[in-house]
């Protein structure tokens, strides 16, 4: 029999028990603690990915947007080019039909009057 305060093998295993138990408990609350932080931080690296992504098609949808607008601009400045070329040759025209005419109204002055572009001096 032990003597008084003195303890016995099965109190030591009892303390052991107590204290290892006391350990595991502590042990369990912090890795719950730690898988619980960590599925946090998956959960806030996961939003972000998926932002990330958003960010990424919105920019994606933009960049088609303004390749459109870009292409459909340049369609319209070719057409504007096109008809400035075709509205250059009409007035080219148009300048060597009045050089033919005004050459035509001269040369019958000539013919009628026998003097060029005297439209006074010749009266009938």
């Amino acid at each position: 029999m032990p003597r008084k305060g003195q303890q016995t093998p099965i109190s030591d295993f009892e303390d052991m028990a107590k204290t290892l138990q006391a350990r595991v408990e502590s042990w369990s609350k912090s890795s719950n603690a730690a898988r619980d932080d960590a599925e946090r931080a998956r959960s806030r690296a996961e939003a972000d990915r998926n932002a990330a992504q958003e960010a990424r098609d919105h920019a994606l949808m933009q960049l088609v947007h303004e390749t459109a607008r870009r292409a459909s601009a340049e369609e319209s400045l070719q057409q504007m080019e096109a008809e400035r070329a075709a509205l250059a040759d009409a007035l080219a025209h148009e300048r060597s039909a009045t050089g033919q005419l005004q050459a035509a109204l001269a040369e019958s002055q000539i013919h009628r009057c026998g003097r060029p572009r005297s439209f006074t001096a010749c009266r009938s």
